[in-house]
């Protein structure tokens, strides 16, 4: 279960209330959610995490090589992992294109729309050909909105959040460098722990296992 605003404020608060010296500094709850909003997309951005990122399909109109509803929560190029035709193999992959105004020939491609073009907030992207018809896989990180509330669920790991804020907070004040880097180097062994949980998975689940699975 992941936790809370409140849970990670109390956690927080509790680490930073153990915190040595007279120059210990006063922090509101504003500072700290701010901070765990700052901590939480560094990390969404660090890796695809498999409980941040899903699946969608989506149907293409066929004319202009847009999906006839609504991508789901996809901020920016980075956040997608890949684009398929369903059903796909390894090599449909859609190639990403950086800049669209140079395309010639039908291979299989995709390309961002700009920031102020108007399909850009539901749409996001245009496929090429633009006359492909059928439906496509979009595999993607999906950013949830900022967390305010109290009761605003953050999803990551609690151990990794808490001293990511807490090392964060220590280091712009910066009168507890000891703790600040005692908090830093938590967060560096839980971090990589979360990391080798998932290599150890990806092992376990491979190609040459075989009781492997693919999760489309």
């Amino acid at each position: 279960m992941y936790p809370t605003v409140s849970d990670l404020i109390d956690s927080v608060l509790m680490e930073l209330n153990l915190v040595g010296g007279s120059a210990v500094q006063t922090y509101t709850e504003p500072q700290i959610i701010e901070t765990i909003n700052n901590c939480f997309r560094f990390l969404f951005d660090k890796r695809f995490w498999d409980h941040l990122t899903n699946t969608t399909t989506h149907t293409l109109d066929g004319v202009a090589g847009v999906i006839t509803d609504e991508v789901f929560k996809i901020a920016k190029v980075q956040d997608i992992k890949w684009i398929r035709t369903d059903p796909f193999r390894d090599r449909d992959v859609l190639r990403y294109i950086p800049d669209d105004d140079f395309i010639t020939g039908d291979f299989p491609g995709f390309a961002i729309f700009s920031w102020d073009h108007p399909q850009y907030a539901d749409k996001f992207f245009k496929v090429f050909p633009q006359t492909m018809t059928g439906q496509i896989k979009v595999r993607a990180r999906r950013m949830p909105a900022k967390f305010l509330a109290g009761t605003d669920v953050v999803p990551f790991d609690e151990i990794c959040i808490k001293h990511f804020v807490v090392s964060t907070m220590l280091s712009t004040d910066g009168m507890n460098p000891g703790s600040e880097a005692r908090h830093s180097a938590m967060f560096d062994q839980r971090y990589q722990d979360l990391i080798t949980q998932d290599s150890d998975r990806i092992l376990r689940y491979g190609r040459r296992n075989p009781d492997s699975f693919t999760v489309a």
